[in-house]
């Protein structure tokens, strides 16, 4: 058995290094101007000072506890729903005998 010569493969010429280019600096942005903003006093949220806590605790409303349907408030009568349009009876019940 004639074992035929193994060629290697052909090496690539290495590339040749790119040359960095001087990228100018670019000029740092001015930091925005943040203004101050208002304080919200949230209900979640500790209160802000004394006044707004004092705003914020009112008395519940109580409503009278009605025992008897002769202590309830009169009720104005609902008005009866009038129809947009009229609807006809079908055809099949005008003409079916009675």
């Amino acid at each position: 058995a004639v074992v035929a010569p193994v060629a290697a493969a052909p090496v690539p010429a290495p590339a040749p290094e790119p040359v960095p280019v001087a990228e100018p600096e670019p000029e740092p942005e001015p930091a925005p101007v943040v203004e101050p903003q208002a304080v919200v006093d949230l209900p979640w949220n500790d209160p802000v000072d004394a006044e707004a806590e004092a705003e914020v605790e009112q008395q519940p409303v109580v409503e009278p506890v009605l025992e008897t349907t002769g202590e309830q408030p009169e009720l104005t009568p609902m008005p009866t729903p009038t129809p947009d349009s009229v609807v006809l009876d079908a055809p099949e019940w005008v003409s079916a005998p009675v």
